[in-house]
């Protein structure tokens, strides 16, 4: 998603610049090509259905706006109901706590996500660079998952495990003493 967006927005400034640079080459001429206004003269329909087309495209780009902050606020707070909220925040502390006492675990982040229809659970495994992840995600999955799932209630629960895996440099720190 991020890339084709990079792209749209590399092009239109693209286009700006060029659009810039062709304004400065004579200041004395107007912006807009005279064959272009004579041609609007000759049809009158033409400037019309190009703003009309003008419309089309930002009320496109609004509905798409829409729906990308839709699907962001979907996964700042999920689209489920109180009483399941409160049982995954409780779920979620408890999953932090099992999956910190896990060897080479540092950190642990969960969230639920999704909507009413579709909610998935992320989670977040901070690690020692040389942690066996077989070895976390099988106790993860084994035990700590499903109890989340029992927790909230929905024993289907779509579950997506991410690490990040963090390595230290074992190499001691110079000394910085200075002789005089």
């Amino acid at each position: 998603m991020r890339i084709p967006l990079a792209a749209t927005g590399a092009v239109l400034a693209g286009c700006g610049l060029l659009a810039l640079r062709l304004g400065d080459a004579d200041p004395a001429r107007p912006v807009r090509d005279p064959a272009l206004d004579r041609f609007a003269a000759v049809h009158g329909w033409f400037l019309p259905a190009l703003a009309g087309l003008a419309e089309i495209v930002a009320f496109a780009g609004t509905l798409w706006l829409m729906v990308q902050l839709r699907t962001l606020v979907e996964r700042w707070r999920p689209d489920v109901d109180r009483a399941t909220r409160v049982r995954a925040r409780a779920g979620a502390l408890r999953l932090r706590q099992e999956a910190r006492a896990l060897a080479g675990v540092r950190d642990v982040r969960v969230r639920l996500t999704g909507s009413l229809d579709r909610p998935r659970l992320i989670v977040t495994v901070v690690c020692a660079g040389d942690t066996d992840l077989g070895e976390v995600y099988g106790a993860l999955g084994a035990g700590a998952l499903t109890r989340y799932r029992g927790t909230v209630e929905l024993p289907d629960l779509p579950v997506v495990v991410r690490f990040r895996l963090v390595f230290r440099s074992a190499a001691p720190e110079p000394d910085v003493t200075a002789a005089v």
